[in-house]
């Protein structure tokens, strides 16, 4: 036999050698069933205790893995506290030669979350980090259209909330600290973004929000109902809207672990009140709350053709507890300027353009009334 006859049959070996490899590594590495395997065990790798469902996972050609109908339900909760409708892992290519599953980026669209706070006052969402140590990087995540559901059942719960169409992204900039942005609109609070940062050794938390589009009248009614029903009724005849911004810091091991700093912007308001003759139009305002001490400033409002003007600035929680139980403060006869006194530090008003009618002494008491019948007869 010739030398190019053997020559053609050693490449003909050869290429069944190799597709016959080829074929294994797909049935052993690549198979779907065997990628949907590794992503099962990653899975519950990183949610210790919990159940992970995995519809299908396969390899793409351009890289990563897509995944389809994955579900991640925590222990004792009734219902996932993810659902993916698909999704894609990019993993470490050379790892998975090893036979490790490394997941450096995950993109999830449309998925849903449910974030839940028990009564002890933690989060679930703690469980979204696994067991990573905090010197090993988390993978990247990029989260496009998803909806969250926030549920809080822990000590002074804060109203359930729904954010729709939210856009997250998480990475790590750089180790420790994870970085979050988060752009979405909540069920009856308009659009939200945020922008954290998490130290993942100290369990230090910096958080800024933004709500340019904040409906400030239900939510100061809400507060009223949950927190000072005796004002809810005061509160009713307030529309407004608003914008809000605020910064929240955490520090563990603190005297004051948590410590924030809110501010509202306060336009277009009107507030009527059974006992106010004429309705406050025209009401805007900047509001400052930082530590517990409030701060109004450049508030205006027109009442009657009249332009009243205030600033007014609140003790600090402590310091209003204080001048309450000072035995010799002075005290007004009137219960609720007593209390009002009792948490003014500051306070100033100014009125102008009142008309001096007839319809004006109709509200003012009867000693007024009296004084300007003598004028007018003398």
């Amino acid at each position: 036999m010739s030398l190019r006859s053997w020559a053609i049959r050693g490449l003909i070996l050869t290429g069944v050698a190799a597709v016959a490899g080829l074929g294994w590594v797909a049935s052993t590495w690549v198979s779907p069933e065997r990628v949907r395997a590794q992503v099962v065990a990653h899975l519950s790798e990183q949610f210790a205790g919990a159940e992970v469902h995995v519809g299908s996972a396969h390899m793409r050609i351009f890289g990563g893995i897509a995944v389809r109908d994955v579900r991640i339900t925590l222990p004792g909760a009734a219902a996932p506290f993810l659902s993916v409708p698909s999704g894609v892992l990019y993993h470490d290519k050379e790892q998975v030669n090893r036979g490790r599953m490394v997941i450096k980026k995950v993109e999830l669209d449309h998925p849903e979350f449910r974030l839940e706070r028990g009564p002890d006052g933690r989060w679930n969402v703690g469980e979204m980090l696994g067991t990573t140590p905090p010197d090993r990087p988390l993978p990247t995540l990029v989260v496009r259209r998803a909806t969250v559901r926030v549920t809080d059942q822990g000590p002074d719960p804060l109203p359930a909330v729904t954010l729709t169409d939210a856009d997250v992204t998480l990475l790590n900039d750089p180790l420790p600290i994870l970085a979050v942005q988060v752009k979405a609109v909540a069920t009856a609070y308009g659009p939200v973004n945020v922008r954290a940062r998490m130290n993942r050794v100290s369990g230090g938390l910096s958080v800024a929000l933004e709500m340019p589009d904040f409906p400030a009248a239900e939510a100061a009614a809400d507060a009223a109902r949950r927190f000072a029903p005796d004002l809810a009724p005061h509160v009713a005849g307030l529309s407004a809207s608003a914008s809000v911004t605020a910064d929240l810091t955490y520090t563990p091991g603190a005297a004051k672990p948590w410590q924030h700093d809110v501010r509202l912007d306060l336009r277009d308001a009107k507030f009527t009140h059974p006992d106010l003759p004429h309705s406050v139009e025209k009401l805007s305002a900047s509001v400052r709350v930082a530590d517990g001490r409030a701060r109004v400033e450049n508030a205006t409002a027109v009442v009657n053709g009249a332009k009243v003007t205030l600033s007014l600035e609140t003790r600090a929680g402590r310091e209003a507890v204080a001048v309450a139980h000072k035995p010799d403060a002075p005290r007004p006869d009137d219960a609720a300027l007593r209390k009002l006194e009792d948490h003014l530090q500051r306070a100033e008003v100014a009125v102008a353009g009142v008309a001096i009618d007839d319809e004006l002494f109709k509200q003012l008491p009867e000693s007024a009334k009296k004084a300007r019948r003598a004028c007018r007869s003398a």
